[in-house]
């Protein structure tokens, strides 16, 4: 597995983050601890160059070797390719709990 300190790539499409981090394809970032939800169990949270925070990457979309050039990214899928957005989490909680209700 993946240790804390460790250096990685991210291997997913780019993605930007309304704070202004963004994470860019073939970026390498530094393994912090692993991921919360929706990773938990599945992913690691990354710092990389520029950002303020980690940001909580699938392990599908980390890689210890440094994805080829040219080699496109994989295409976006329909839902966020990273964590959600600050708060989002605390939203969906409470769609949740309300649904449940």
């Amino acid at each position: 597995g993946y240790q804390a300190g460790e250096l990685v790539y991210y291997a997913g499409p780019s993605h930007s983050f309304p704070d202004g981090d963004r994470l860019r394809h073939a970026a390498r970032g530094q393994v912090r601890r692993a991921a919360g939800w929706p990773y938990q169990g599945r992913g690691l949270q990354v710092l990389f160059p520029g950002n303020a925070e980690g940001v909580d990457c699938p392990l599908e979309q980390l890689s210890r070797c440094r994805p080829r050039e040219g080699e496109p990214p994989p295409p976006e899928p329909s839902s966020a390719a990273a964590a959600p957005a600050e708060g989002e989490e605390e939203e969906k909680a409470a769609e949740e709990t309300a649904e449940e209700t």
